[in-house]
């Protein structure tokens, strides 16, 4: 379960060197303006939701969720 944690983790870190961070908005807004960020922000959120959802299934697998 850490392990998908961890890698939720690794991805979030990956969209923040991407974009940027909130305390230079105008250079957010540039990285944002190149498309090959974008796209690459697009495929972190996909793997962020496969992650995630992995996640999910083992929490509630090690306490019988059904």
């Amino acid at each position: 379960m850490a392990e998908s944690f961890s890698k939720t983790k690794q991805i979030a870190l990956e969209m923040q060197q991407l974009i940027g961070g909130w305390e230079d908005m105008e250079q957010m807004l540039h990285n944002f303006a190149d498309e090959k960020i974008r796209k690459r922000v697009c495929n972190c959120i996909e793997e962020v939701k496969l992650s995630e959802k992995k996640s999910l299934e083992l929490i509630k697998q090690s306490i019988n969720f059904k």
